[in-house]
């Protein structure tokens, strides 16, 4: 698959451990992987698969990755 710049919505991304509550500095986009197939957009998240289903969709992403609950949002893009 290839990479493309998602935007996020307008809450900030967090990462979570049962001690610890980040949130990121840098947000309101992110470059992820994506794959088109069937006429609908997969973008792909630390090996986890989102599909986008209409323009504006908010994709919530919560991942359990290298010890972090990932916690965000993407933004479907028009087609």
């Amino acid at each position: 698959p290839g990479s493309k710049c998602f935007n996020h919505n307008k809450e900030m991304w967090e990462e979570r451990t049962c001690q610890q509550v980040r949130q990121w500095q840098h947000w309101g986009s992110g470059c992820y992987k994506y794959e088109c197939v069937s006429g609908r957009l997969h973008v792909i998240v630390a090996n986890h698969t989102y599909t986008c289903f209409q323009t504006g969709q908010q994709l919530k992403i919560q991942i359990f990755f290298q010890g972090w609950l990932h916690i965000g949002t993407i933004v479907c893009p028009p087609r």
